[in-house]
């Protein structure tokens, strides 16, 4: 019993020693230099660094697609600013994403290399768009914040007059506002107390080139805070679905699309020129009680082309078109609406609310069904535009419903100074009250100050009204035509048209093949309409 006890005993020490031995190892494991707190440290910090990683080459993947199929893509200026726009920071050929470093290949592009994270994190809040200066240049008013986790013993800037600005500060952040040039890259240097430095770089950018929601929404509320992009030339390059930021149910709640643009003044409206490139808006909501509403509220001096409203619904107030509510001076090509739009107090529109200045709207349809609905003089709703005040209306058509508690019309609604309509065409059905406020080209003319010059326009007669141009009761330059003959008058509207294009399908009821009307159930089409498909 002795023995045992003594064996007993043996191995009860044996097993304390091994257990303190195990305690060490666990503690060192724990705690040591290899241990479990330091690795899951660094796994936190290679989790962040990886998921940096991820975003960069997302980034860079779509670079690499728009190399190829974007003709406006270069090595430089274009990868910068989508880099940047992805509010990464962008010093040569270092990329800077939640204050991890990277070095990129340009060429291809890819990452070269990873470089660790950065001592010193810059960010800029936008404040205000301030318009142009003295010298034509835009300016932006920014919130810059330098963070460090050493000490910063100065920061050193440009200023926008070219001198160097110098910042001494005994902290380990900075926020300052500046006013800076927009599009132009200002280098910050800073200086650490360990003696190193670091450079970083500021801009802000003019969006040239549309991908994203995400950056739609962004040049939409760089006009509505005072960039105007005069001079500039935004281009749309993907086909965009708004269902995400606006509509009946957006997380619960109804939300309407705010107009790019949102003001008549100079300082909150659009005048540089917009290119859709063929592509397509779909999900457009807006269901208010303000005016000026449309993908763009008011425009001005400038071009907008090549976009299709392809889907959604527009309520408004005042003044509103599927593509602008207002427009001044521009010139609206190859614009096409395929949604309803109404406003509940004066002037609808297919493609905009109202036009003015000598604004021109070219080679553009509407297929939406239009309203206007308010029993006061001078109200009206158009195929085309609402109400025109000095413009120009060419080579377009309407195959949408028009109606109207006043004027309507199958191109425009109302004229109120020198307007000119030619060679356009409606089959859409009008409604009214009388027929003299009612047209199959044009509602009403203002007597006061109205000119209308109509050449070689073209409605089917049996769209609901008698006259072409209600108020004046007149035919002239405004042609009834049956159905047939309209379907059939592509050679008599000119060049810019062509004939619809028949196609064969399988009947899915039947499982036959049959004929259809590919484009516009055989009314005439605008060539562009065959180019682009």
């Amino acid at each position: 019993m002795r023995k045992e006890n003594g064996i007993t005993l043996v191995a009860l020490i044996i097993t304390i020693i091994l257990m303190l031995i195990l305690a060490g190892v666990v503690l060192s494991l724990t705690i040591g230099e290899n241990g479990v707190f330091k690795m899951a440290k660094y796994s936190v910090q290679k989790n962040s660094e990886e998921e940096a990683k991820e975003k960069l080459e997302l980034a860079l993947a779509d670079l690499t697609t728009y190399k190829y199929t974007d003709e406006a893509y270069n090595e430089n200026e274009y990868i910068n600013s989508y880099l940047e726009d992805k509010n990464m920071e962008v010093l040569g050929d270092i990329v800077t994403i939640d204050n991890w470093n990277f070095e990129i290949d340009r060429s291809i592009p890819s990452i070269k290399t990873s470089l660790g994270a950065s001592t010193v994190k810059l960010t800029k809040e936008v404040k205000e768009y301030l318009g142009k200066n003295e010298n034509d240049k835009y300016m932006v008013s920014v919130l810059v914040k330098i963070e460090s986790n050493i000490k910063i013993e100065s920061i050193e800037f440009e200023n926008i007059d070219g001198t160097i600005l110098i910042v001494t500060t005994e902290n380990q952040t900075l926020a300052k506002d500046m006013q800076i040039e927009l599009d132009k890259e200002y280098k910050i240097t800073v200086k650490l107390a360990n003696g190193k430095t670091q450079t970083k770089t500021i801009i802000e950018r003019s969006v040239e080139n549309i991908r994203t929601v995400e950056e739609l929404v962004a040049f939409r509320d760089k006009v509505n805070t005072g960039l105007t992009y005069e001079g500039k030339t935004i281009n749309l390059l993907a086909d965009l679905d708004l269902s995400s930021i606006c509509g009946e149910n957006v997380n619960g709640q109804e939300v309407s699309w705010e107009p790019i643009g949102n003001g008549t003044d100079d300082t909150h409206i659009f005048k540089g020129i917009f290119d859709g490139k063929g592509h397509k808006i779909d999900n457009l909501y807006i269901n208010t009680t303000n005016s000026y509403q449309g993908l763009f509220g008011y425009a001005k001096s400038g071009e907008i082309k090549n976009i299709n409203i392809k889907s959604g619904n527009i309520n408004g107030y005042y003044m509103v078109g599927s593509l602008a509510g207002g427009i001044s001076g521009v010139t609206l090509s190859r614009v096409c609406n395929e949604v309803n739009v109404n406003a509940t107090n004066n002037m609808a529109g297919g493609i905009v609310g109202t036009m003015d200045e000598k604004s021109t709207i070219l080679q553009c349809y509407n297929k939406g069904n239009i309203s206007a609905n308010w029993n006061i003089d001078y109200k009206g709703a158009g195929g085309i535009v609402g109400q025109v005040a000095n413009g120009e209306i060419v080579d377009s058509y309407n195959i949408g419903s028009v109606i109207s508690s006043w004027y309507s019309g199958g191109i425009a609604g109302m004229v109120v100074k020198m307007t000119k309509i030619t060679n356009c065409y409606n089959a859409g059905n009008i409604s009214g009250k009388k027929n003299e406020r009612k047209g199959g080209i044009v509602g009403a003319v203002n007597s006061e100050g109205g000119y209308l010059n109509l050449n070689n326009n073209y409605w089917k007669n049996n769209c609901g009204v008698v006259y072409g141009v209600g108020e004046l009761m007149s035919n002239s330059g405004a042609i009834p035509l049956n159905e047939t003959d309209i379907k059939k008058s592509e050679e008599k509207l000119g060049k810019a048209y062509s004939e619809d294009i028949v196609i064969k399908v399988i009947d899915e009821t039947t499982g036959e093949e049959k004929e259809i009307w590919k484009y516009n159930n055989g009314y005439p089409v605008l060539k562009w309409q065959l180019e682009n498909n």
